[in-house]
């Protein structure tokens, strides 16, 4: 969901709720390793054609511990990504997560793409 933070017309971020899944686990669980980057890109590109990236948010597991929930679903973070002082130049946001284990490959999910002309 896109978010107003400040005064000023205009979406200053967006807030994620982001769930990692294991294959050890049917539930959610926790992010202990690694690190966590989410990028955010104008409109609504494919993964073909994603540009560069308008902003980027790097998470270690320290970082997200204050933004753990848990559900029924399992450990789960919510996170507001702030772009200010930037202004967002579309209508709309694709955000993409990645997550760097500490050893192997990194796993990378769909985008995901929100309206962020509400504000």
């Amino acid at each position: 969901m896109a978010v107003n933070l400040d005064a000023q017309p205009g979406a200053d971020g967006v807030v994620v709720k982001l769930f990692a899944n294991s294959p050890a686990s049917p539930r959610a669980v926790p992010i202990r390793s690694g690190t966590l980057e989410i990028s955010a890109y104008p409109g609504s590109p494919g993964p073909a054609t994603l540009p560069p990236p308008f902003h980027r948010w790097m998470f270690t597991p320290a970082q997200l511990a204050p933004h753990a929930f848990t559900t029924t679903l399992g450990t789960g973070y919510n996170l507001i990504l702030d772009w200010r002082p930037r202004s967002f130049p579309a209508d709309r946001v694709t955000v993409i997560a990645r997550y760097q284990p500490d050893h192997g490959p990194p796993v990378i999910s769909a985008p995901s793409s929100i309206t962020a002309s509400a504000y």
